[in-house]
């Protein structure tokens, strides 16, 4: 089977790469090294001008012309020799010095490079600065989206009320929208309304809760099924997953019957989602006073399965158990806090209603 099961969430793409965000370190830099004394030019305009000296006074001696002639030639020879070497000895001091210069900026460098390094190993050693780092830059992320909402006319189904209503009852410091568009300024335009949407003002981030049916109770049509394309699985909602991520909107996709059988699992679930999000303790403390367990992991359908769940009349048996259809589903539904039961639930006395969000 897949890889897909559900609970099931999915990440804008920048908001997964910052919770994932790998705090590598940077290289050590690389110590200068000190520059190499210049080599002393080599003397020889000493060696031509005593030679020459030393012609000289033999041919001043023995009186011959020529040979005072090379030595006063030597001589010239050597000033000139002599002019040459101390250019090039100056030039290499110059260099030197200027290396010298350069290794001391170098230094200044490597060491505040060092000290740089030294104090983000010391940050890094603190998780909460980890934390911290990953909220603010995913806190900008959904501050800048600068998101709309309208209200839409899209019929919702009932599962997805009662579950709206539990959510606003436990989410209290939250903003819970459903029957509500949303998009920004690169998407002004929009294609899917979402299920139920959480709001946190704190950081500004939109939650997408997505209840999925196997089929319609109406005329028994399969929605939100994998199906094989290419030898791979694709998901009949992953148009609608793409653009609610291109929107910058976390989805979180729930089946029906995880949200019937462990809805208190469910909100355990979202609220470590939000807890991910902005690593506030709030999220993780809300059910605290409620006694339940986690939500069970189930995997998703293929349309094969869907009909064979509308032939057995499996979400029929969700609502109205085994004595067939009711349009009372208070009964079903018991008011306790305490258990996982929805609460204070309105009665519904229309099956109609029961009709999915479809198309999705």
């Amino acid at each position: 089977m897949s890889n897909y099961k559900y609970p099931y969430t999915v990440y804008p793409s920048r908001v997964l790469s910052f919770l994932n965000y790998d705090f590598n370190l940077p290289q050590v830099p690389v110590k200068p090294s000190l520059p190499n004394m210049p080599n002393k030019v080599n003397k020889n305009s000493y060696s031509v001008a005593i030679i020459g000296v030393l012609l000289f006074f033999v041919g001043a001696i023995i009186s011959e012309f020529i040979i005072l002639l090379i030595s006063c030639f030597l001589i010239i020879i050597s000033f000139i020799l002599g002019a040459v070497e101390n250019r090039s000895q100056k030039r290499l001091d110059s260099m030197y010095n200027r290396e010298t210069e350069n290794y001391s900026k170098s230094i200044l460098i490597y060491n505040s490079q060092l000290k740089v390094r030294n104090e983000l190993i010391t940050k890094l050693k603190n998780i909460g600065y980890r934390e911290q780092y990953k909220l603010d830059k995913i806190k900008e992320f959904f501050k800048a989206m600068n998101y709309n909402t309208a209200q839409s006319s899209v019929n919702k189904g009932v599962t997805e009320d009662l579950f709206f209503d539990l959510i606003k009852k436990v989410f209290f410091d939250n903003e819970v929208l459903t029957g509500k568009t949303i998009s920004n300024e690169y998407f002004a335009s929009y294609s899917y309304v979402p299920d139920i949407l959480l709001y946190d003002k704190e950081i500004g981030a939109y939650v997408d809760i997505e209840i999925d049916e196997p089929y319609t109770l109406v005329d028994k049509k399969p929605i939100h099924f994998l199906k094989i394309e290419n030898d791979e699985f694709l998901h009949s909602n992953s148009l609608r997953d793409d653009y609610f991520a291109s929107l910058g909107v976390v989805i979180i996709r729930f089946s029906e019957s995880q949200i019937l059988e462990s809805p208190f699992g469910c909100l355990d679930y979202i609220s470590k989602v939000m807890y991910s999000l902005t690593n506030n303790d709030y999220y993780l403390k809300l059910l605290s006073s409620y006694i339940y367990s986690e939500v069970k992991e189930e995997e998703f359908w293929l349309v094969e399965d869907s009909i064979e769940f509308a032939k057995k009349k499996k979400r029929e048996y969700y609502f109205f158990g085994e004595n067939g259809f009711s349009t009372d589903l208070s009964e079903y539904f018991k008011p306790n806090f305490k258990k996982e039961q929805f609460v204070n639930l309105t009665k519904r006395d229309n099956f109609d209603i029961l009709d999915d969000d479809f198309p999705f």
